[in-house]
Protein backbone atom coordinates (compact mmCIF):
# COMPACT_ATOMS: atom_id res chain seq x y z
CA UNK A 1 0.00 0.00 0.00
CA UNK A 2 1.45 3.35 -1.03
CA UNK A 3 1.09 6.47 1.09
CA UNK A 4 1.08 10.18 0.38
CA UNK A 5 4.38 10.47 2.28
CA UNK A 6 5.90 8.09 -0.24
CA UNK A 7 4.13 9.26 -3.40
CA UNK A 8 3.88 13.07 -3.11
CA UNK A 9 7.67 13.51 -3.50
CA UNK A 10 7.46 11.32 -6.61
CA UNK A 11 4.65 13.49 -7.99
CA UNK A 12 6.71 16.62 -7.28
CA UNK A 13 9.68 15.03 -9.06
CA UNK A 14 7.46 14.22 -12.06
CA UNK A 15 6.10 17.80 -12.14
CA UNK A 16 9.65 19.15 -12.30
CA UNK A 17 10.82 16.55 -14.84
CA UNK A 18 8.96 17.92 -17.86
CA UNK A 19 8.06 14.36 -18.86
CA UNK A 20 4.60 13.04 -19.61
CA UNK A 21 3.08 10.83 -16.94
CA UNK A 22 3.54 7.83 -19.21
CA UNK A 23 7.22 8.56 -19.94
CA UNK A 24 7.98 9.23 -16.27
CA UNK A 25 6.19 6.05 -15.18
CA UNK A 26 8.07 3.94 -17.72
CA UNK A 27 11.41 5.49 -16.77
CA UNK A 28 10.80 4.78 -13.05
CA UNK A 29 9.09 1.39 -13.46
CA UNK A 30 5.74 2.60 -12.09
CA UNK A 31 2.50 0.94 -13.25
CA UNK A 32 0.80 3.39 -15.64
CA UNK A 33 -2.23 4.01 -13.39
CA UNK A 34 -0.23 4.97 -10.28
CA UNK A 35 1.07 8.41 -11.26
CA UNK A 36 -2.27 9.81 -12.54
CA UNK A 37 -3.97 8.64 -9.34
CA UNK A 38 -1.38 10.19 -7.03
CA UNK A 39 -1.10 13.36 -9.13
CA UNK A 40 -4.85 13.83 -8.60
CA UNK A 41 -4.49 13.22 -4.86
CA UNK A 42 -1.56 15.66 -4.77
CA UNK A 43 -3.54 18.40 -6.58
CA UNK A 44 -6.50 17.82 -4.26
CA UNK A 45 -4.25 18.05 -1.20
CA UNK A 46 -2.84 21.36 -2.47
CA UNK A 47 -6.30 22.94 -2.71
CA UNK A 48 -7.95 24.88 0.07
CA UNK A 49 -10.25 22.40 1.90
CA UNK A 50 -13.20 24.83 1.69
CA UNK A 51 -12.93 25.32 -2.07
CA UNK A 52 -12.32 21.59 -2.50
CA UNK A 53 -15.65 20.67 -0.89
CA UNK A 54 -17.43 23.40 -2.86
CA UNK A 55 -15.97 22.10 -6.11
CA UNK A 56 -16.90 18.46 -5.54
CA UNK A 57 -20.54 19.22 -4.71
CA UNK A 58 -21.15 21.95 -7.27
CA UNK A 59 -21.33 19.77 -10.38
CA UNK A 60 -18.61 21.72 -12.20
CA UNK A 61 -16.42 20.16 -14.84
CA UNK A 62 -13.48 18.05 -13.78
CA UNK A 63 -10.20 18.04 -15.71
CA UNK A 64 -9.91 15.34 -18.36
CA UNK A 65 -6.80 14.42 -20.29
CA UNK A 66 -6.35 12.24 -23.31
CA UNK A 67 -3.60 9.89 -24.37
CA UNK A 68 -3.02 9.56 -28.11
CA UNK A 69 -1.59 6.09 -27.49
CA UNK A 70 -5.03 4.75 -26.50
CA UNK A 71 -5.78 4.16 -30.22
CA UNK A 72 -9.45 5.12 -30.12
CA UNK A 73 -10.17 3.87 -26.62
CA UNK A 74 -10.47 5.89 -23.47
CA UNK A 75 -9.69 5.62 -19.79
CA UNK A 76 -11.28 7.37 -16.82
CA UNK A 77 -9.37 7.56 -13.51
CA UNK A 78 -11.65 8.44 -10.61
CA UNK A 79 -10.36 10.31 -7.54
CA UNK A 80 -10.81 7.08 -5.58
CA UNK A 81 -8.22 5.39 -7.80
CA UNK A 82 -10.75 3.31 -9.73
CA UNK A 83 -9.77 3.07 -13.40
CA UNK A 84 -12.46 2.48 -16.05
CA UNK A 85 -11.17 1.54 -19.51
CA UNK A 86 -13.17 1.48 -22.74
CA UNK A 87 -12.01 -0.16 -25.96
CA UNK A 88 -13.76 2.59 -27.97
CA UNK A 89 -15.02 6.09 -27.34
CA UNK A 90 -18.35 6.17 -25.48
CA UNK A 91 -21.20 8.70 -25.77
CA UNK A 92 -21.03 11.59 -23.33
CA UNK A 93 -24.50 10.79 -21.91
CA UNK A 94 -23.40 7.24 -21.09
CA UNK A 95 -20.23 8.50 -19.42
CA UNK A 96 -22.24 11.01 -17.35
CA UNK A 97 -24.62 8.29 -16.16
CA UNK A 98 -21.74 5.98 -15.31
CA UNK A 99 -19.89 8.67 -13.33
CA UNK A 100 -23.08 9.59 -11.45
CA UNK A 101 -23.58 5.93 -10.54
CA UNK A 102 -19.96 5.66 -9.35
CA UNK A 103 -20.30 8.70 -7.11
CA UNK A 104 -23.60 7.61 -5.51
Amino acid sequence: MRTSDEMFPIVEDWLQSGLTQKAYSQRHDLPLHILPYWAGRYRKAQQDPISQSDQSSSGHFIPVSTDKNMHGGMEVVLPTGVVIRFADQVPVNYLQQLLKACSA
